[in-house]
């Protein structure tokens, strides 16, 4: 019991951590994948929602309050970009659990949030909001 405690306890910390690294890294960028970004932010702001497959349903209505920001929008979905690729982490880290031990599972996790899918935090686009929902 007490070992799980500790568990939820350097979750809770290595996901404030990352989301922290993540928001300084990419806020206040360029855009940079402008043509993905810019159909990917018209359509969450702006796009008839019965049009869109499930998958895009989900995404453009979760980033939909990222309209409310005006010229900040880009840096909301970066946050919101960073706060969902965080909260992966118990996931990745629960899923490895189920085959290795505490040591290994960190290992797995690490090289889970550390790999080059990362970067995709700093776009506009849904890698990040699907990637939480695949660990999960």
């Amino acid at each position: 019991m007490q070992s799980q405690l500790k568990d939820y306890h350097i979750l809770a910390f290595a996901v404030l951590l990352l989301f922290a690294f993540l928001s300084f890294k990419s806020v206040g960028l360029y855009p940079s994948v402008q043509g993905d970004e810019y159909v990917h932010s018209i359509n969450a702001k702006w796009a008839d929602l019965s049009e869109s497959n499930f998958q895009e349903f989900l995404y453009y209505k979760v980033y939909n309050v990222t309209k409310h920001f005006g010229s900040e929008s880009l840096n909301a979905a970066r946050l919101m970009n960073a706060f969902f690729f965080a909260l992966a982490i118990p996931f990745v880290y629960y899923t490895a659990r189920t085959v290795c031990d505490r040591k290994g599972a960190a290992i797995v996790t690490f090289a889970a949030i550390a790999g080059p899918i990362h970067t995709y935090t700093a776009y506009f686009m849904p890698e990040s909001f699907y990637y939480l929902f695949f660990w999960m």
